[in-house]
């Protein structure tokens, strides 16, 4: 649900879906309409499909399945979502990696960035080398909140921790 929607206003849905439909079984007893309903306030009803065969695999299982390749071949679950389960949910070290995390290490590095850039190696070996091996779960919220509030599209490079080793910030004339 946060696939290109704030997750300010992914929280009342969720809330809802999951106060509603505690189980993945209780999910997949709607029908793809009735879960398009539901998930309408954040304009992403033609996730339904993938919802409904997310609930119904899970709903066959015992449990939630804690390995990264195990998650990534359930309906609907890509990088980012395998590892925020994995991070937040799984207690297990994860490397999250969003366009918001991609444009950060970019403007940071000075590398260009595109839709694309997040599929290249080196943005995820750079993520792996800051993604601490202990505190991984606090820093993941830490760089989705800092990407979010502070190196957001319009970045508030005079709030930013980083902005004077930043390549953008420097290049910008903000940092000094």
């Amino acid at each position: 649900m946060l696939q290109r929607t704030r997750a300010v206003s992914v929280v009342p849905v969720y809330e809802k879906l999951v106060r509603d439909y505690p189980t993945p079984a209780d999910l997949a007893e709607l029908n793809e309409s009735q879960i398009a309903r539901l998930i309408a306030p954040l304009g992403l009803k033609w996730r339904a499909p993938l919802i409904k065969k997310l609930a119904t695999d899970l709903s066959q299982r015992e449990n939630v399945p804690k390995g990264y390749d195990v998650l990534r071949e359930l309906p609907a679950i890509g990088d980012y979502a395998a590892s925020a389960y994995l991070s937040f949910h799984g207690k297990k070290r994860a490397v999250i990696i969003d366009a918001n995390v991609v444009r950060w290490i970019c403007r940071f590095t000075g590398a260009p960035y595109d839709g694309e850039t997040r599929r290249k190696p080196w943005v995820r070996a750079y993520a792996d080398a800051l993604t601490p091996k202990r505190a991984y779960q606090a820093y993941n919220y830490a760089i989705l909140d800092f990407t979010m509030q502070i190196c957001k599209a319009r970045p508030i490079c005079s709030q930013c921790p980083f902005a004077y080793q930043c390549k953008f910030s420097l290049k910008a004339g903000v940092a000094s």
